[in-house]
């Protein structure tokens, strides 16, 4: 049995979860050098409030194969016995690689290894069914793909987990049974958002489900990657196409001598890059994210319904002219 629990977004599930997973001093919680940096300083806060230690699989690009990717898990878990939980990402953020989780989580069940999974981008990209999955925590952002205004998380606790799980955020509700009630109110916050839900629902259903949704937003995705990789002639994000993100994608661009890159950016592996993500905000109107990853810059892109190709047809036309200048 699982109960899932309304939050305010991923974050405010993670930290609930490291103030509340059964760990000792001294115990290991593994991380990862793509997580979001919202989920790594809570992290690091709550270890050093608790005793833990931070562990960090170092994932360079490129990745070949899944099966190569497990392997840096595993290869950390056989080094440090002292590993107890993992965070790993359903779909990463900043870099949108999709996880291949099943094989992770048989890796942590096998090792008994406790597993919370950082799923801001999973619900609505992909079909999630967290009872075959199995993991003991997993933290999702529904305002991100769901259709539903900001703030509106949900929180998935195992069941063995329900007595001693608390809410990060201390109310009257604190140590109410059973433990769902610990997130139903909280003081005057305004929580309208959670009740849009229903209508959200209505939504998905009346433009043909969320299987289609999917399809079409997967299918944008697919075609204006290609198009723009090849009329910048650069390159994709190198990973297997069973890691790339149904509706991000990360695309390499061009040279562009009047936006050159930070010197610091060059021994850093993931930094901003705001002068050019502030050109496309402020003269194009257009949001997208940019940034620098191993000393090169990237775009990532993103698809929703509301989307079509014309769109990033005219992002095509602003990097090129842009490159030229």
């Amino acid at each position: 049995m699982f109960i899932t629990v309304l939050t305010d977004n991923t974050t405010h599930g993670i930290n609930s979860c490291l103030i509340s997973v059964p760990l000792s001093e001294g115990d290991a919680i593994l991380v990862h050098s793509f997580i979001y940096l919202a989920t790594l300083k809570a992290t690091e806060k709550i270890a050093k409030q608790r005793g833990f230690k931070v562990r960090n699989v170092d994932i360079k690009l490129p990745i070949n194969d899944e099966e190569e990717f497990v392997q840096l898990f595993e290869q950390k878990l056989e080094n440090f016995p002292d590993i107890k939980m993992v965070i790993i990402d359903h779909i990463s953020s900043s870099v949108p690689i999709l996880w291949p989780v099943e094989k992770l989580m048989k890796l942590f069940k096998d090792r008994n290894i406790i597993v919370l999974i950082d799923g801001a981008h999973g619900p609505g990209q992909v079909s999630l069914n967290l009872t075959e999955l199995d993991p003991d925590f997993y933290s999702a952002s529904l305002h991100k793909w769901n259709f539903v205004p900001r703030s509106f998380g949900m929180l998935y606790v195992k069941e063995k987990y329900h007595e001693d799980f608390y809410n990060i955020i201390s109310g009257a509700r604190y140590d109410w049974k059973p433990f769902r009630k610990r997130f139903q109110y909280l003081s005057a916050r305004d929580q309208t958002s959670l009740f849009c839900f229903e209508k959200s629902r209505e939504f998905v259903e009346k433009v043909g489900g969320m299987d289609n949704i999917i399809k079409y937003n997967s299918s944008l995705m697919k075609a204006a990657t290609k198009m723009l990789v090849e009329a910048w002639n650069t390159s994709y994000l190198p990973v297997p196409n069973s890691m790339m993100a149904p509706n991000m994608s990360l695309i390499k661009l061009p040279c562009m001598k009047k936006y050159p890159i930070p010197e610091e950016a060059k021994e850093i592996l993931f930094t901003d890059y705001p002068e050019l993500l502030f050109k496309l905000n402020e003269e194009f109107h257009i949001n997208t994210s940019v940034f620098c990853l191993n000393g090169e810059a990237w775009i990532r892109i993103s698809s929703q319904i509301f989307n079509s190709m014309h769109e990033y047809e005219k992002l095509r036309d602003v990097i090129l002219t842009l490159s030229n200048e």
